[in-house]
């Protein structure tokens, strides 16, 4: 019987590859944002992929997270027990388990689980210890091929990736709405009044930790803490907090502690008679209030009825509240006592907006500052090379002309410099000017051919027959589009060699820049064309540049109404494509 069960399992997974692709792409191509759902559609598309009746997913006590496909099905609660007993089993999640009968299985077969045929790989099927198990299986028994879970491992491991990438992005989301948070007070601070800031900061500081109440406390005398501000508000304890300290944790701060941080009072010989365990207090973290003088004002603190333990970055975040509570207290007591004095705030704000504006005129200047000096030095440089032969060795003009080219480099940076503060200022336009194409891809890479021989590759140019000899465009801005491709194609290829094509793509202009150099991961494509961006930004870099290269080529092609798309290979090389409306300037009436 059993022979002849197994006789109809399946013939190896060979096919459909395009299902097995389209699982991979669901994990790559996109982030997790609804984790069940994306969980419900990955687990159906194995299922669909395996043809298997019924597939799920079990993480452990960490996650507690458990799902069952189909949704709908009775073995659900009887398959979740089956998979707690493997969680619960260290040996059985060592490597792969294939059941191809369990009905035959010694391990298995003293209870009637509602199943036949299993396999199940531990989740993630390799590294450390394995949080869960991803289960497949059968009503029928079934033998299971090793390219069947070799397929299954593979799939296993990038879906542990992607719920890894999701937890990272969580986090990333949660310190946002913590800056976000900071941001918002650092606002309220000059609109809100002092006891309703300080009751928003509370609210906010319960809310992050999940605590069960927040106090903001006031330094009132030498050792009487004043309550300000508690959210939740508990009567009885609010008002005990009104009294004197007594043995409350807070004198502590007073002599000179940054925090306390106590996860459960009860199990603190120091604290476990306090005050605020008579409250029926557990976990308690507070953090001084501290006058610009570094003098106590007072307390900022969290209770929880339940103990539990306090991390660097949530004691950090109830600092940086701290801090803030301590601008809005120093604030409001200078409002009141000297309201007149509201113009010199309105001042000092116009000059923060003045010192952005300064900073950015500042850049400006010294740029235009360096280039006068920088022209002065190329045009002494080529005078001194173009000196008649014998009126200086040769050695002496290979070093001048090192001078000019790391000139001219220089200049170029500042340059770009230059074009970037007029960016920030929005006063970048285009010109609309009549262009020899050809020619102005040859003065492009005039400057560079030098730099491309010296390292032995070669530029090639190709230009398509039906492409017009002239358009009409900013001349300079395509200049700098096409010379900052090929500047930074020559940077990085260090055999081959560069090919620009010209071409006519539908009712574009079609630039492109093909290399043969070091290539970039899939994952770098979206960070070159930021500001000040290099994919090694370390002092010991290998390439050099200030990484507004790509940035500028991005703000010109946006300019010009045009786009511009990036293909690359490690180890293969990269392609930059410019693709720009374009008019023939033959059909534009002359000036």
């Amino acid at each position: 019987m059993k022979s002849a069960c197994l006789g109809k399992a399946r013939e190896p997974l060979l096919e459909p590859w395009e299902e097995f692709r389209s699982i991979r792409a669901l994990v790559w191509n996109r982030r997790i944002i609804d984790e069940k759902r994306f969980l419900i559609r990955w687990l159906s598309k194995v299922r669909k992929l395996f043809k298997v009746d019924f597939s799920s997913l079990f993480l452990s006590a960490e996650k507690n997270f458990n799902l069952f496909l189909p949704q709908d099905s009775s073995l659900a609660a009887l398959f979740a027990k089956f998979a707690h007993s493997l969680l619960e089993s260290s040996t059985n999640l060592k490597a792969p388990l294939v059941v191809e009968d369990i009905n035959a299985d010694d391990r298995f077969r003293k209870q009637d689980w509602g199943f036949r045929s299993l396999l199940g790989i531990p989740f993630p099927s390799s590294g450390s210890e394995p949080s869960g198990v991803l289960l497949l299986g059968s009503f029928h028994p079934r033998l299971f091929t090793p390219i069947e879970l070799f397929h299954l491992q593979w799939l296993a491991d990038e879906l542990a990736w992607a719920i890894k990438e999701s937890e990272t992005q969580r986090r990333y989301q949660e310190l946002l709405h913590r800056q976000q948070t900071l941001h918002g007070f650092l606002v309220d601070i000059s609109v809100l009044e002092l006891n309703q800031l300080l009751k928003k900061m509370a609210e906010a500081v319960v809310g992050y930790f999940h605590g069960d109440f927040s106090t903001v406390r006031l330094l009132d005398g030498r050792d009487h803490f004043r309550l300000i501000a508690m959210s939740p508000e508990v009567d009885t304890i609010a008002q005990d907090l009104l009294a004197t300290p007594g043995t409350h944790i807070t004198p502590k701060l007073l002599q000179g502690q940054n925090y306390i941080a106590v996860p459960d009072l009860l199990k603190s010989p120091e604290f476990s008679s306090s005050r605020q365990a008579g409250y029926g207090v557990r976990a308690y973290l507070g953090v001084p209030l501290l006058s610009p003088q570094g003098k106590i004002t007072g307390v900022l603190d969290v209770c929880s009825f339940s103990p539990r333990d306090f991390s660097g970055e949530e004691i950090s975040f109830i600092e940086q509240i701290a801090r803030q509570a301590t601008i809005a207290i120093e604030n409001a007591r200078l409002f009141e006592s000297v309201r007149e004095k509201s113009s010199e705030m309105e001042r000092l704000n116009k000059q923060l907006v003045e010192a952005d504006r300064v900073k950015t005129e500042f850049l400006a200047n010294v740029s235009h500052e360096l280039r006068t000096p920088l022209n002065v030095i190329l045009g002494y440089s080529g005078v001194l090379y173009d000196m008649p032969q014998g009126a200086i060795e040769e050695d002496q003009r290979q070093q001048i002309h090192k001078i000019e080219t790391s000139a001219k480099e220089l200049l170029e940076l500042i340059r770009g410099l230059l074009d970037l503060t007029t960016i920030q200022e929005g006063k970048l336009v285009a010109a609309q000017e009549r262009v020899h194409l050809s020619g102005l891809i040859e003065e492009a890479l005039a400057p560079l051919r030098e730099k491309a021989q010296s390292k032995g590759l070669e530029i090639r140019v190709e230009l398509a027959e039906d492409l017009p000899e002239e358009i009409v465009t900013d001349p300079l801005k395509l200049r700098q589009i096409i010379r900052n491709l090929v500047d930074n194609a020559i940077k990085f290829t260090h055999k081959g060699g560069v090919r620009i094509e010209a071409r006519l793509a539908e009712s574009m202009l079609c630039i492109r820049v093909e290399d043969t150099g070091m290539g970039m991961e899939e994952k770098d494509l979206e960070i070159i064309f930021e500001r000040f961006r290099q994919l090694d930004g370390s002092q010991t870099r290998h390439y050099g540049g200030l990484g507004i290269g790509l940035n500028l080529v991005k703000e010109f092609v946006k300019l010009l109404q045009g786009h511009v798309q990036v293909t690359s290979k490690p180890e293969k090389g990269s392609a930059f494509t410019v693709l720009l409306p374009y008019q023939e300037a033959s059909s534009q009436p002359s000036p």
